[in-house]
């Protein structure tokens, strides 16, 4: 389930371009598996691909630490 939230993220951050709603789904996964690094790494990729370095760079750290 959780894969699958993430891969919807996925789908909209790298073939649709739309930021808006692939943190919406990463924000979806770690909010319901907050240990999922892949959820936190992929919340701090569209925030650095959107140049928010100040919301990308706690996002990494937590995927991070929960590698």
């Amino acid at each position: 389930y959780i894969d699958a939230i993430n891969s919807l993220g996925e789908v909209y951050i790298m073939a649709l371009n739309d930021n808006t709603n692939a943190i919406e789904q990463f924000e979806r996964t770690v909010k319901i598996k907050p240990d999922f690094a892949s959820g936190w790494y992929n919340l701090g990729y569209t925030y650095f691909t959107m140049q928010d370095y100040e919301k990308a760079l706690p996002n990494f750290k937590q995927s991070a630490f929960l590698i």
